[in-house]
């Protein structure tokens, strides 16, 4: 089983550069399940709204998972309940079913879980590590992919070593930035510390390069506006699963930059 997951996808760019480029990716890669996470997907970069969440549906995603601003859009509360989106598992007034999802593909069942760290969140979130102990042990062992929505690395990567052997992958988001270390860790479990992001390649993380300087060096009051340059990037990872024992067989980095010439 392959499955290609995408790091955050960040306001028109990063919904442009998937729709263009995901079918090939499908394609060239064999995959067979695409896992997104759209929490900066809508037009301003803070949430998604039901616009960008059937694009990236339409251009073959098949999940898309959240992390700290799951509900800044104000037409977030249209998509609570849709089967396609994973909210974090731990949002303390959250309902765990919107957690963590069960799909069946190709003969396989798959569980897409997203967990929210307490220094990332904006919402208030209850402690993870029991919250998916319990998932681990009260459903049958299946393939199991986690999005760690986290700012430090330190988290990520001892969560990774706690359930290595007991997922299938760990694949952080939230800092945009992809990390070097993908591997598989020593009891069969996909890891990478920070898949990156898809969206505007001379940004600052996904946003135009001088409203974030402006704002955190000179005092300006406006928000961050959605970078939008002739660069686009795409960055992932594909991961490879033993459908018997499923756990992970190979991880490898997706990093691509496109340019168009812009009319």
């Amino acid at each position: 089983m392959r499955v290609l997951c995408l790091g955050d996808v960040v306001g028109h760019s990063g919904v442009s550069i998937v729709k263009k480029l995901l079918s090939d990716l499908i394609k060239k890669y064999d995959i067979d399940f695409v896992i997104a996470n759209g929490e900066n997907a809508a037009p301003n970069g803070r949430g998604i709204g039901p616009n960008e969440f059937e694009s990236l549906l339409n251009a073959g995603v098949d999940v898309i998972t959240l992390g700290n601003h799951y509900n800044r859009n104000k037409e977030f509360k249209q998509l609570i309940g849709e089967t396609n989106l994973v909210l974090p598992l731990n949002l303390l007034n959250g309902d765990p079913k919107e957690g963590s999802k069960l799909y069946y593909v190709k003969g396989n069942h798959i569980r897409v879980t997203s967990i929210l760290k307490d220094a990332s969140a904006e919402a208030s979130v209850v402690h993870e590590f029991l919250l998916v102990k319990e998932i681990i042990e009260n459903n049958p062992k299946c393939i199991h992919i986690i999005d760690f929505h986290a700012e430090y690395t330190g988290d990520k990567k001892s969560f990774g070593y706690l359930f290595d052997g007991q997922i299938s992958a760990m694949m952080g988001t939230h800092t945009h930035v992809q990390t070097r270390d993908y591997q598989i860790l020593p009891r069969g479990t996909g890891y990478i510390t920070d898949l990156g992001m898809c969206g505007d390649y001379e940004s600052i993380l996904g946003f135009e390069k001088n409203s974030v300087i402006n704002k955190l060096y000179f005092g300006a009051s406006e928000n961050f506006l959605v970078g939008d340059s002739s660069k686009k990037i795409l960055s992932g990872v594909v991961l490879d699963i033993n459908e018997t024992t499923f756990l992970c067989r190979q991880i490898f980095p997706v990093y691509i930059i496109d340019e168009e010439v812009k009319k």
